[in-house]
Protein backbone atom coordinates (compact mmCIF):
# COMPACT_ATOMS: atom_id res chain seq x y z
CA UNK A 1 0.00 0.00 0.00
CA UNK A 2 1.41 3.79 -0.61
CA UNK A 3 0.22 7.67 -0.64
CA UNK A 4 0.24 9.18 -3.77
CA UNK A 5 4.08 9.99 -5.18
CA UNK A 6 5.10 11.27 -8.08
CA UNK A 7 8.80 9.91 -9.77
CA UNK A 8 8.07 10.88 -13.60
CA UNK A 9 11.47 12.46 -13.73
CA UNK A 10 12.85 15.69 -15.25
CA UNK A 11 10.46 15.72 -18.61
CA UNK A 12 7.43 15.88 -16.43
CA UNK A 13 8.63 18.77 -14.40
CA UNK A 14 9.68 20.68 -17.57
CA UNK A 15 6.34 20.23 -18.90
CA UNK A 16 4.88 21.77 -15.70
CA UNK A 17 7.55 24.64 -15.32
CA UNK A 18 5.90 25.59 -19.08
CA UNK A 19 2.39 25.70 -17.27
CA UNK A 20 3.50 27.81 -14.62
CA UNK A 21 3.12 25.31 -11.90
CA UNK A 22 6.20 25.24 -10.40
CA UNK A 23 4.59 26.43 -7.16
CA UNK A 24 2.46 23.60 -7.49
CA UNK A 25 4.26 20.52 -8.16
CA UNK A 26 6.41 20.47 -4.68
CA UNK A 27 3.16 20.09 -3.26
CA UNK A 28 2.12 17.19 -4.91
CA UNK A 29 3.38 14.72 -2.72
CA UNK A 30 0.63 13.41 -0.11
CA UNK A 31 1.59 12.39 3.47
CA UNK A 32 0.16 9.61 4.95
CA UNK A 33 -3.29 8.82 6.01
CA UNK A 34 -3.80 7.03 8.97
CA UNK A 35 -7.51 4.94 9.65
CA UNK A 36 -7.42 6.80 13.00
CA UNK A 37 -7.55 9.85 11.89
CA UNK A 38 -9.97 12.35 13.67
CA UNK A 39 -13.03 13.53 11.60
CA UNK A 40 -11.53 11.28 8.47
CA UNK A 41 -14.44 9.30 6.31
CA UNK A 42 -13.70 5.84 4.70
CA UNK A 43 -14.28 5.30 1.20
CA UNK A 44 -13.00 2.07 -0.62
CA UNK A 45 -13.09 2.00 -4.09
CA UNK A 46 -12.34 -1.08 -5.92
CA UNK A 47 -11.83 -1.07 -10.26
CA UNK A 48 -12.21 -4.42 -11.36
CA UNK A 49 -12.95 -6.68 -14.52
CA UNK A 50 -16.29 -8.72 -15.03
CA UNK A 51 -16.74 -11.01 -17.36
CA UNK A 52 -18.14 -9.93 -20.99
CA UNK A 53 -15.56 -7.18 -20.98
CA UNK A 54 -17.28 -4.83 -18.79
CA UNK A 55 -15.35 -2.67 -15.89
CA UNK A 56 -16.78 -1.19 -12.79
CA UNK A 57 -16.13 -0.08 -9.52
CA UNK A 58 -18.58 -2.05 -7.73
CA UNK A 59 -19.23 -5.54 -7.29
CA UNK A 60 -21.40 -6.19 -10.30
CA UNK A 61 -21.25 -4.99 -13.79
CA UNK A 62 -23.87 -2.63 -13.73
CA UNK A 63 -22.08 -1.30 -10.04
CA UNK A 64 -22.59 2.67 -11.36
CA UNK A 65 -24.35 3.36 -8.45
CA UNK A 66 -24.33 7.18 -7.12
CA UNK A 67 -20.96 8.13 -4.74
CA UNK A 68 -23.00 10.56 -2.02
CA UNK A 69 -20.47 12.60 -0.41
CA UNK A 70 -20.58 15.65 2.30
CA UNK A 71 -19.32 18.53 0.92
CA UNK A 72 -15.88 20.00 2.96
CA UNK A 73 -15.34 17.20 4.71
CA UNK A 74 -12.10 14.96 4.68
CA UNK A 75 -12.27 11.47 2.77
CA UNK A 76 -10.11 9.21 3.46
CA UNK A 77 -10.49 7.15 -0.53
CA UNK A 78 -9.01 4.43 -0.85
CA UNK A 79 -8.16 2.77 -4.19
CA UNK A 80 -7.39 -0.98 -4.53
CA UNK A 81 -6.70 -1.90 -8.29
CA UNK A 82 -8.52 -5.09 -9.34
CA UNK A 83 -8.16 -4.49 -12.96
CA UNK A 84 -5.54 -6.18 -15.24
CA UNK A 85 -3.81 -3.10 -16.23
CA UNK A 86 -2.48 0.55 -14.61
CA UNK A 87 -5.75 2.75 -13.60
CA UNK A 88 -6.31 6.19 -11.45
CA UNK A 89 -8.92 8.17 -10.69
CA UNK A 90 -10.30 11.65 -12.02
CA UNK A 91 -12.96 13.77 -9.72
CA UNK A 92 -14.09 15.37 -13.05
CA UNK A 93 -15.09 18.95 -12.05
CA UNK A 94 -14.04 19.01 -8.66
CA UNK A 95 -11.71 21.40 -7.50
CA UNK A 96 -9.52 18.70 -5.51
CA UNK A 97 -5.31 19.05 -4.97
CA UNK A 98 -3.53 19.12 -8.20
CA UNK A 99 -1.70 15.46 -6.37
CA UNK A 100 -5.26 14.31 -6.43
CA UNK A 101 -6.59 14.76 -10.15
CA UNK A 102 -5.76 11.76 -11.24
CA UNK A 103 -3.42 12.16 -14.29
CA UNK A 104 -0.48 9.98 -14.52
CA UNK A 105 2.40 11.34 -15.47
CA UNK A 106 1.41 14.88 -14.72
CA UNK A 107 -0.12 14.65 -11.08
CA UNK A 108 0.66 11.57 -9.75
CA UNK A 109 2.12 8.13 -10.64
CA UNK A 110 -0.41 4.87 -12.21
CA UNK A 111 -1.91 2.34 -9.74
CA UNK A 112 -0.41 -0.95 -10.75
CA UNK A 113 -2.93 -3.86 -11.02
CA UNK A 114 -2.68 -5.68 -7.40
CA UNK A 115 -1.60 -2.18 -5.77
CA UNK A 116 -3.61 -0.09 -3.36
CA UNK A 117 -3.21 4.03 -3.26
CA UNK A 118 -4.94 6.37 -0.73
CA UNK A 119 -5.92 9.95 -0.95
CA UNK A 120 -6.89 12.29 1.46
CA UNK A 121 -9.53 14.56 -0.42
CA UNK A 122 -11.86 16.87 0.71
CA UNK A 123 -14.59 18.19 -2.59
CA UNK A 124 -15.61 21.89 -1.78
CA UNK A 125 -18.56 22.37 -4.27
CA UNK A 126 -21.93 20.68 -4.15
CA UNK A 127 -23.63 19.63 -7.14
CA UNK A 128 -23.17 16.48 -10.07
CA UNK A 129 -19.95 15.74 -10.79
CA UNK A 130 -18.22 11.90 -11.74
CA UNK A 131 -15.30 9.92 -11.88
CA UNK A 132 -13.58 8.02 -14.15
CA UNK A 133 -9.65 7.29 -14.66
CA UNK A 134 -7.39 9.76 -16.96
CA UNK A 135 -5.57 6.97 -18.04
CA UNK A 136 -6.43 5.15 -21.36
CA UNK A 137 -9.97 6.14 -20.81
CA UNK A 138 -10.70 6.23 -24.16
CA UNK A 139 -10.88 2.00 -23.11
CA UNK A 140 -11.79 2.21 -19.53
CA UNK A 141 -14.72 4.79 -20.21
CA UNK A 142 -15.60 2.65 -23.16
CA UNK A 143 -15.74 -0.71 -20.97
CA UNK A 144 -18.05 1.38 -18.22
CA UNK A 145 -15.42 2.09 -15.68
CA UNK A 146 -17.15 5.52 -14.38
CA UNK A 147 -19.59 6.56 -11.53
CA UNK A 148 -21.73 9.34 -10.62
CA UNK A 149 -20.49 11.78 -8.16
CA UNK A 150 -22.89 13.84 -5.52
CA UNK A 151 -22.07 16.23 -3.47
CA UNK A 152 -24.79 17.24 -1.22
CA UNK A 153 -25.70 20.63 -0.21
CA UNK A 154 -24.97 22.45 3.43
CA UNK A 155 -28.45 21.86 3.65
CA UNK A 156 -30.87 19.48 1.95
CA UNK A 157 -32.93 20.58 -1.12
CA UNK A 158 -36.42 20.19 -0.70
CA UNK A 159 -37.25 17.80 -3.62
CA UNK A 160 -39.45 14.69 -3.49
CA UNK A 161 -37.26 12.68 -5.50
CA UNK A 162 -33.41 12.93 -6.69
CA UNK A 163 -32.89 11.00 -9.35
CA UNK A 164 -29.63 10.43 -11.32
CA UNK A 165 -28.70 9.45 -14.55
CA UNK A 166 -25.43 8.63 -15.90
CA UNK A 167 -25.92 8.02 -19.67
CA UNK A 168 -23.27 6.02 -21.17
CA UNK A 169 -23.08 4.51 -24.69
CA UNK A 170 -21.66 1.03 -25.42
CA UNK A 171 -21.06 -1.17 -28.61
CA UNK A 172 -22.54 -4.31 -27.62
CA UNK A 173 -21.99 -7.91 -29.13
CA UNK A 174 -24.77 -10.60 -29.88
CA UNK A 175 -23.98 -11.65 -26.43
CA UNK A 176 -24.13 -8.85 -24.16
CA UNK A 177 -20.14 -8.42 -24.08
CA UNK A 178 -18.09 -5.28 -24.79
CA UNK A 179 -17.57 -5.77 -28.78
CA UNK A 180 -14.39 -6.58 -29.88
CA UNK A 181 -12.51 -3.19 -31.47
CA UNK A 182 -15.20 -1.16 -29.89
CA UNK A 183 -12.76 1.36 -30.16
CA UNK A 184 -12.09 1.29 -33.54
CA UNK A 185 -14.78 3.10 -35.48
CA UNK A 186 -14.36 1.56 -38.52
CA UNK A 187 -14.32 -1.87 -37.62
CA UNK A 188 -16.88 -1.95 -35.42
CA UNK A 189 -19.38 0.19 -38.19
CA UNK A 190 -18.62 -3.11 -40.08
CA UNK A 191 -19.32 -5.57 -37.57
CA UNK A 192 -22.76 -6.90 -37.86
CA UNK A 193 -22.68 -8.95 -34.79
CA UNK A 194 -21.99 -5.42 -32.73
CA UNK A 195 -24.38 -2.51 -32.19
CA UNK A 196 -24.29 0.68 -29.91
CA UNK A 197 -26.95 0.96 -27.02
CA UNK A 198 -27.61 3.88 -24.50
CA UNK A 199 -27.13 2.75 -20.80
CA UNK A 200 -28.13 4.71 -17.53
CA UNK A 201 -26.15 4.11 -14.39
CA UNK A 202 -24.75 1.22 -16.02
CA UNK A 203 -27.76 -0.82 -17.46
CA UNK A 204 -30.47 -0.17 -19.79
CA UNK A 205 -32.71 2.71 -19.36
CA UNK A 206 -35.34 1.17 -16.14
CA UNK A 207 -38.94 3.26 -15.18
CA UNK A 208 -39.13 4.79 -12.29
CA UNK A 209 -42.39 6.42 -10.63
CA UNK A 210 -43.71 9.50 -9.30
CA UNK A 211 -46.40 11.36 -8.43
CA UNK A 212 -48.54 13.76 -9.77
CA UNK A 213 -47.59 17.04 -8.20
CA UNK A 214 -43.87 15.85 -6.65
CA UNK A 215 -40.97 17.62 -7.16
CA UNK A 216 -38.18 15.59 -8.93
CA UNK A 217 -34.34 16.61 -9.46
CA UNK A 218 -33.07 15.01 -11.97
CA UNK A 219 -28.97 14.61 -12.10
CA UNK A 220 -27.88 13.87 -15.95
CA UNK A 221 -24.34 13.13 -16.62
CA UNK A 222 -23.40 12.20 -19.97
CA UNK A 223 -20.49 9.43 -19.73
CA UNK A 224 -20.34 8.52 -23.23
CA UNK A 225 -16.65 8.86 -24.30
CA UNK A 226 -17.12 9.81 -27.27
CA UNK A 227 -20.92 10.76 -27.84
CA UNK A 228 -22.68 14.10 -27.82
CA UNK A 229 -26.41 14.08 -27.45
CA UNK A 230 -29.22 16.12 -28.30
CA UNK A 231 -32.09 15.54 -25.39
CA UNK A 232 -35.18 16.40 -26.70
CA UNK A 233 -37.78 19.03 -24.30
CA UNK A 234 -39.72 16.55 -21.83
CA UNK A 235 -43.71 17.00 -21.97
CA UNK A 236 -43.50 18.87 -18.33
CA UNK A 237 -42.18 22.87 -17.10
CA UNK A 238 -39.01 22.28 -16.86
CA UNK A 239 -35.93 24.12 -15.40
CA UNK A 240 -32.12 23.82 -15.75
CA UNK A 241 -31.04 24.41 -12.53
CA UNK A 242 -27.44 23.85 -12.79
CA UNK A 243 -24.71 22.96 -15.43
CA UNK A 244 -21.63 21.30 -14.73
CA UNK A 245 -22.48 20.71 -11.26
CA UNK A 246 -23.00 24.78 -10.30
CA UNK A 247 -26.20 26.15 -9.72
CA UNK A 248 -27.09 29.09 -12.02
CA UNK A 249 -28.32 32.44 -10.22
CA UNK A 250 -31.62 31.89 -12.31
CA UNK A 251 -32.74 28.84 -13.62
CA UNK A 252 -33.27 28.66 -17.47
CA UNK A 253 -36.36 27.31 -19.38
CA UNK A 254 -35.98 24.02 -21.14
CA UNK A 255 -38.05 24.82 -23.85
CA UNK A 256 -36.23 23.76 -26.67
CA UNK A 257 -33.46 20.60 -27.66
CA UNK A 258 -30.60 20.80 -24.81
CA UNK A 259 -27.43 19.58 -26.20
CA UNK A 260 -25.79 17.35 -24.39
CA UNK A 261 -21.46 16.96 -24.83
CA UNK A 262 -19.70 13.97 -23.27
CA UNK A 263 -18.53 14.64 -19.60
CA UNK A 264 -21.07 17.52 -19.56
CA UNK A 265 -23.87 17.44 -16.57
CA UNK A 266 -27.24 19.22 -16.06
CA UNK A 267 -29.60 19.73 -12.97
CA UNK A 268 -33.13 19.67 -14.17
CA UNK A 269 -36.27 20.53 -12.03
CA UNK A 270 -39.69 20.24 -12.66
CA UNK A 271 -42.86 19.23 -10.91
CA UNK A 272 -44.22 15.80 -11.89
CA UNK A 273 -47.21 15.94 -14.59
CA UNK A 274 -50.50 13.47 -14.51
CA UNK A 275 -48.90 11.72 -16.60
CA UNK A 276 -46.11 9.53 -17.77
CA UNK A 277 -42.86 11.50 -18.84
CA UNK A 278 -39.95 10.32 -20.85
CA UNK A 279 -36.44 11.98 -21.29
CA UNK A 280 -35.29 10.57 -24.26
CA UNK A 281 -32.74 11.72 -27.28
CA UNK A 282 -34.03 13.30 -30.50
CA UNK A 283 -33.70 9.68 -31.83
CA UNK A 284 -36.23 8.67 -29.90
CA UNK A 285 -33.64 6.18 -27.53
CA UNK A 286 -35.21 6.74 -24.06
CA UNK A 287 -32.99 7.62 -21.24
CA UNK A 288 -35.31 8.32 -17.98
CA UNK A 289 -38.24 6.67 -17.71
CA UNK A 290 -41.22 8.43 -14.53
CA UNK A 291 -44.75 6.53 -14.75
CA UNK A 292 -47.54 8.72 -12.98
CA UNK A 293 -48.90 6.99 -10.08
CA UNK A 294 -51.79 9.39 -8.49
CA UNK A 295 -51.03 12.43 -7.18
CA UNK A 296 -49.35 14.16 -4.06
CA UNK A 297 -51.90 15.25 -1.04
CA UNK A 298 -51.38 18.38 -0.28
CA UNK A 299 -50.91 22.03 -2.24
CA UNK A 300 -49.39 22.63 -5.16
CA UNK A 301 -45.45 22.84 -4.63
CA UNK A 302 -43.03 25.30 -6.17
CA UNK A 303 -39.77 24.67 -7.30
CA UNK A 304 -36.64 25.06 -5.00
CA UNK A 305 -33.91 27.18 -6.01
CA UNK A 306 -30.70 25.49 -5.53
CA UNK A 307 -27.78 27.45 -3.43
CA UNK A 308 -24.83 28.76 -5.14
CA UNK A 309 -21.39 27.30 -4.60
CA UNK A 310 -18.70 29.50 -2.97
CA UNK A 311 -16.55 30.38 -5.78
CA UNK A 312 -13.59 32.60 -5.79
CA UNK A 313 -14.15 35.64 -8.10
CA UNK A 314 -10.56 35.29 -9.85
CA UNK A 315 -8.59 38.64 -10.05
CA UNK A 316 -7.53 38.86 -13.99
CA UNK A 317 -5.80 42.11 -13.10
CA UNK A 318 -3.31 39.73 -11.35
CA UNK A 319 -3.03 36.29 -13.78
CA UNK A 320 -0.31 35.19 -15.86
CA UNK A 321 -0.23 34.99 -19.25
CA UNK A 322 1.04 31.59 -20.48
CA UNK A 323 1.16 30.36 -24.10
CA UNK A 324 0.19 26.86 -24.74
CA UNK A 325 0.72 25.49 -28.18
CA UNK A 326 -1.29 22.18 -28.90
CA UNK A 327 -0.20 20.06 -32.25
CA UNK A 328 0.44 16.37 -33.17
CA UNK A 329 3.35 14.74 -34.90
CA UNK A 330 2.23 12.50 -37.82
CA UNK A 331 3.37 8.79 -37.27
CA UNK A 332 5.83 7.23 -39.98
CA UNK A 333 3.72 4.71 -42.39
CA UNK A 334 5.69 1.74 -40.37
CA UNK A 335 3.74 2.98 -36.98
CA UNK A 336 0.50 3.51 -38.64
CA UNK A 337 0.55 0.30 -39.95
CA UNK A 338 1.75 -1.60 -36.96
CA UNK A 339 -1.30 0.36 -34.91
CA UNK A 340 -3.83 -0.39 -37.64
CA UNK A 341 -2.72 -4.26 -37.54
CA UNK A 342 -2.63 -4.07 -33.89
CA UNK A 343 -6.54 -2.75 -33.91
CA UNK A 344 -7.55 -5.44 -36.59
CA UNK A 345 -6.10 -7.85 -34.00
CA UNK A 346 -8.15 -6.54 -31.26
CA UNK A 347 -6.30 -3.84 -29.66
CA UNK A 348 -5.76 -0.24 -29.84
CA UNK A 349 -2.31 0.87 -30.37
CA UNK A 350 -1.40 4.73 -30.72
CA UNK A 351 2.47 4.70 -29.89
CA UNK A 352 2.58 6.27 -33.40
CA UNK A 353 0.89 9.61 -32.46
CA UNK A 354 2.33 11.92 -30.68
CA UNK A 355 0.48 15.02 -29.19
CA UNK A 356 3.23 17.83 -28.42
CA UNK A 357 2.83 20.99 -26.35
CA UNK A 358 5.01 24.19 -27.47
CA UNK A 359 6.50 21.51 -29.65
CA UNK A 360 7.46 19.29 -27.16
CA UNK A 361 6.27 15.59 -26.95
CA UNK A 362 3.98 14.35 -24.10
CA UNK A 363 4.41 10.44 -25.16
CA UNK A 364 6.72 10.64 -22.45
CA UNK A 365 5.57 12.84 -20.04
CA UNK A 366 2.08 11.14 -20.21
CA UNK A 367 2.63 7.84 -18.93
CA UNK A 368 6.49 8.08 -17.96
CA UNK A 369 6.80 4.30 -19.55
CA UNK A 370 7.36 5.77 -23.21
CA UNK A 371 3.80 4.88 -24.30
CA UNK A 372 1.02 6.56 -25.84
CA UNK A 373 -1.01 9.61 -23.93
Amino acid sequence: MRTSRNSCGLVRRQVLQSLGAVAGAAAMGLSPVRAADEGVRAVRLRPKAHPKGWWTYGSDAQSQHPLRLRPNTPYEVVIDNQLPVDTSIHWHGQRVENAMDGVPGLTQDPIAPGETLRQLVSFPDPGTYWYHPHLESHEAVGRGLISPLIIEEEVPVAVDHDLTALVSRHWIASDGSIAPNFNDRYAVTFNQSASAHWFVNGAPPRGQRAMAGDIVRLRLVNGAAMSPMTVKRPKADVVIAAIDGHPLASPLPFDDELLFHPGQRYDLLFVMPPRDLVVETDAGDPLVMLSHQGSAPGPQKSLPILPKNPIATPVLEEAKTVSLTIGRRAPTFGQRLRARWNSLQGTLDLRGYEWLVNGDSLTETALCTGDAA
